[in-house]
């Protein structure tokens, strides 16, 4: 209870991996560098090989500044590369979280991205650059809550290139904010990962083709890099065995890992609290053709969106580490 200081050889061989599971864990450092680690409940810690060997009283943890994982002088060789963590976007040390359109803290650690009203568009974006020329694991869980009709339209997971411009969204229903329905897509995307409640993320109608509108309800759906009004197209979309919110007013939560892997694949995996084994519903998918540019520094974001019908969309737990094992 309460905020505790440690001194650093008791946790030396530890780093955190996530901001834990409820809206007050907080951690100052993941780095070992000697920073005091100040830590509220909910924590989660995982060993590391040849920890840094700094000691520091409990009294001059108490005292001195915390410092910040240094994004430049990661080393993709290196069995450390994923100690930078982004904290949990509900965590009270999570400042360079920004929060637009209805995206907004509901408690018990959940981001509501979206409420149960039509043609909204809510995201959440970790405004610090990430390396991820080594690859990359995100990881949130997803909480769905029916409205009167079919749950619409989803949410997306989807890294974005900050050198192309400032952040600047796609279109929204189901669209999620990512592609471009006629319009300009999001500025500078990387790809997006959609758990596609509507199905409308994956069909035709996102990139505005004439072709029929086919949608693929129930899915986890994935749209490879765009800038504007070019790209965004589908690479693949794959139907869950097990349907999302099947009747008004109830909720439905799934586990979701996505990873993208140095060799330019794709995988995602999603699990429910009746599954014992994670749906592997993306394996290994070569995520960008011979031309396409993989920038090594990205952003990240999640965004929820619905349309003339809706739900409410809410995320939590959500982590990013940078490689894939």
């Amino acid at each position: 209870t309460g905020v505790q200081t440690c001194a650093l050889p008791i946790l030396s061989r530890y780093f955190p991996i996530s901001a834990g599971r409820g809206s007050g864990a907080v951690v100052d450092d993941a780095t070992l560098l000697g920073a005091p680690i100040r830590l509220e409940t909910g924590a989660r810690w995982v060993a590391v090989e040849n920890p840094t060997s700094t000691s520091v009283s409990s009294a001059a943890a108490r005292d001195a500044q915390p410092v910040s994982p240094q994004l430049g002088e990661v080393n993709s060789t290196s069995s450390q590369r994923d100690v930078i963590v982004v904290p949990n976007v509900g965590a009270k040390d999570a400042t360079d979280w920004v929060l637009t359109g209805g995206a907004k803290l509901v408690g018990d650690g959940w981001l509501r991205l979206t409420d149960a009203s039509p043609m909204q568009l809510g995201i959440a974006r970790y405004e610090r650059d990430l390396p991820v020329g080594a690859g990359v694991t995100i990881q949130f869980l997803y909480r769905v809550t029916r409205a009167d009709g079919p749950p619409a339209d989803g949410i997306v997971a989807f890294l974005w290139d900050p050198s192309l411009g400032p952040f600047a969204a796609g279109y929204g229903g189901g669209s999620l904010g990512y592609a471009r329905y006629c319009t300009s897509g999001l500025r500078g995307a990387i790809f997006g990962v959609a758990v596609d409640t509507f199905g409308t993320f994956g069909s035709s109608e996102p990139t505005c083709k004439v072709d029929t509108v086919r949608r693929t309800p129930n899915a986890v759906s994935v749209r490879g890099p765009g800038h504007e009004a070019t790209g965004y197209e589908l690479i693949a979309t794959s139907p869950r065995r097990k349907a999302l919110s099947t009747s008004p007013g109830t909720s439905t939560a799934i586990s979701v890992t996505i990873k993208l892997f140095a060799d330019r694949t794709l995988s995602v995996d999603t699990r429910d609290d009746s599954e014992t084994v994670a749906s592997q519903d993306i394996n290994r998918l070569p995520l960008f053709s011979s031309g396409d540019r993989l920038p090594t520094i990205a952003r990240f974001g999640i965004a929820g969106a619905t349309g003339g019908l809706f739900a409410t969309h809410d995320v939590r737990d959500v982590t990013v580490r940078i490689g894939t094992e």
